[in-house]
């Protein structure tokens, strides 16, 4: 499970270095899907610290958000 995380993680550096430094279009496509499909990965294979973690971050994270109001100007 570990290396599948490793794996993973380094697809997903190699998907956002080549989507950073390509400006051909389909390639960009192709290296964000790979880069979605792995960070969905890292996420399962993750270890529990590690999803932990990203629970309470999540949950911190969304409490500062401001709220968009219709009526504010």
């Amino acid at each position: 499970m570990f290396y599948l995380f490793i794996g993973a993680a380094i697809a997903a550096t190699i998907a956002t270095y080549c989507y950073s430094h390509t400006c051909e279009e389909i390639p960009r496509i192709l290296a964000l899907t790979i880069l979605a499909i792995s960070v969905l990965l890292e996420l399962i294979l993750a270890p529990w610290p590690i999803q932990l973690a990203i629970a309470i971050l999540l949950l911190l994270t969304n409490r500062h958000l401001p709220v968009n109001s219709q009526y504010h100007a």
